[in-house]
């Protein structure tokens, strides 16, 4: 097993867990969004922020 081969992996592994994590968020606040329950509170608090 070369060093390279490994610095590969490591990078690929790297790569797949940066995008679990970001397409898990992005699940986490679809799901919350259409339940209609806000963690930082009221819709008109987010839409004021968004805005």
């Amino acid at each position: 097993m070369s060093a390279s081969k490994e610095e590969g992996e490591s990078g690929q592994l790297w790569f797949l867990s940066w995008f679990g994590v970001s397409f898990f968020t992005v699940l986490l606040l679809v799901i919350v969004r259409r339940s209609g329950v806000w963690i930082l509170g009221d819709d008109r608090v987010i839409y004021g922020l968004s805005v």
